[in-house]
């Protein structure tokens, strides 16, 4: 129940803090890179302390398919709140510090992939603020066309071509 009251403290300030000063700070910028057939992925390490909101952008901007996002303090010095993915909210488990959080989520390419990190490098129990590492592992499963839709688009090309060819030789013959 007590961490209950802390998530329920905390959470809030997070917010605020992405209020005032999440927003004008510039996104950290990582670049997605293959690492298996159809995966893209990059891994990151933060030094943090107090109250902190992290931006990231990526390369490449838009993708399409499922994000796995791992996020993890190894040594419990951060506490995480929430984060936000596409502007899609996750929230993080109460008494998360020091412990691994992940979560996923489907994208399209409609919008430039970002991620938000919300939480507190310190003691929350204490409010003493203190300098923290985490780190965090995404990758995206990229979505790849079935067969089907590939022989459908070659079939409707055909039927084009020749609607194209017999219009063609239609025109030839009234002229």
């Amino acid at each position: 129940m007590m961490n209950l009251k802390k998530f329920v403290l905390f959470a809030p300030l997070a917010l605020i803090a992405a209020a005032s000063f999440g927003q004008g700070s510039a996104p950290i910028p990582l670049t997605l890179t293959a690492t298996g057939p159809n995966l893209l992925g990059t891994t990151f390490q933060r030094s943090v302390s107090d109250l902190f909101v992290d931006v990231f952008s990526f390369t490449p901007e838009s993708v399409k398919g499922t994000v796995s996002v791992n996020l993890a303090s190894p040594d419990g010095s951060v506490t995480f709140f929430s984060a936000l993915l596409n502007n899609e909210g996750f929230s993080a488990p109460p008494g998360s510090a020091g412990a691994s959080w992940s979560f996923q989520a489907v994208v399209d390419a409609s919008q430039p992939l970002s991620l938000t990190v919300f939480g507190y490098g310190g003691d929350p129990s204490t409010l003493t603020g203190a300098a923290g590492t985490y780190t965090g592992t995404f990758e995206v499963q990229v979505a790849v066309p079935e067969p089907e839709t590939f022989v459908l688009m070659l079939l409707g090309l055909g039927m084009i071509g020749g609607l194209r060819a017999s219009h063609s030789r239609i025109s030839r013959r009234v002229a």
